[in-house]
């Protein structure tokens, strides 16, 4: 079984193969303490800074953003690990997506995590989802309190085109046990059929660490499936482009070279979700002309299963050079409900 699952993890994930020019991306952001950040020369609103082990937005501004270099996007998934920055006081940061300047105006969808208190509760307790033109434009799409508090929030934001609207989803896990605890969808026009940057938003001094983008887009329709349904996965990348999917039990993440990590584990799920297409249906195929495709995972009715949760991604190949990957999806979190 090791020897299967590791020439497993080598097919699926193009472990054996060179990569091409995809841009998924992961930044630890361990650049010593600097008022410059390498490869994020772009800054809006604020001057933000390293610290060492994260970076920081600038405590004398309100709203501002840092801009990744030479990433260019319309549908992909970016991801922030939030921490709270002692004195107590308002602040807030998270990802943003299909950020555009033009005239001196910044446009973007936004995610931010917040201590939502004119002074400061000392932990963030709001999550909001944002359609931002700068200065004067903030369309709040959707917000809410926290089910707990929390000084460290991992947060999501998934932004794709669907029909004639976008697609914007936002995600928070407040204690780092891998399971979102918060998601919000809403369909908005703003922005339908344009790219644009992806990086950070910020408000007063706030930190952030371990900011991931993914080029493809995975999720699902319902994230909580019962045993006996038949879970229904949305797939986003390359027109025409091969894909090869699979789940798994954690998240750990598998390194494929080149900065980039496919947010899956190679574990029994792994091999089950090759080895049993009947269950795992369309785990191989290739993308329509759109860059769509819809994958379906039959759930057992095994009233056991309740609770569990598991993980699905891909990776989408190059269609001029086999074997190479192109594009590598978020993880789709599902768990099973009763």
């Amino acid at each position: 079984m090791v020897r299967r699952a590791a020439t497993l993890t080598a097919l699926v994930l193009g472990l054996a193969a060179g990569l091409a020019s995809g841009q998924s991306l992961l930044e630890h952001f361990d650049y010593p303490a600097a008022t410059t950040i390498p490869n994020w020369g772009v800054e809006f609103g604020g001057d933000w800074s390293a610290t060492g082990s994260a970076v920081a937005s600038d405590v004398q501004t309100g709203w501002q953003y840092l801009l990744r270099d030479a990433v260019q996007d319309r549908d992909g998934v970016v991801e922030a690990l939030v921490r709270y920055d002692a004195p107590a006081h308002l602040q807030a940061a998270g990802p943003i997506a299909r950020a555009t300047i033009r005239d001196n105006v910044l446009r973007t969808y936004l995610v931010k995590t917040q201590d939502n208190s004119r002074t400061g509760t000392g932990s963030f307790n709001t999550g909001y989802l944002y359609y931002y033109e700068s200065p004067l434009v903030f369309l709040r799409l959707a917000y809410f309190s926290f089910s707990s508090v929390s000084t460290l929030v991992r947060t999501r934001i998934l932004v794709m085109d669907e029909a004639s609207s976008v697609r914007v989803m936002g995600f928070w896990d407040l204690d780092l046990d891998g399971v979102w605890d918060h998601r919000v969808t809403v369909q908005n026009g703003a922005g339908f059929g344009e790219a644009g940057r992806v990086g950070l938003n910020g408000f007063s001094r706030c930190l952030v660490d371990e900011w991931r983008y993914f080029d493809a887009c995975l999720y699902a329709r319902d994230p909580a499936p019962r045993p006996g349904q038949t879970l229904e996965l949305v797939a986003r990348s390359r027109p025409n482009a091969v894909y090869l999917a699979a789940s798994s039990l954690a998240r750990t993440g598998i390194p494929l070279g080149g900065g980039k990590i496919i947010p899956l584990w190679p574990d029994c799920l792994m091999v089950a979700s090759r080895d049993w297409p009947g269950i795992f249906r369309n785990f191989t195929g290739v993308f329509d002309a759109a860059g769509d495709a819809a994958l379906e995972v039959v759930i057992p009715a095994v009233p056991a299963l309740v609770g569990q949760v598991f993980y699905t991604a891909f990776v989408a190949l190059s269609a001029t050079q086999p074997g190479q990957v192109e594009e590598v999806s978020n993880d789709a979190q599902v768990r099973i409900s009763g």
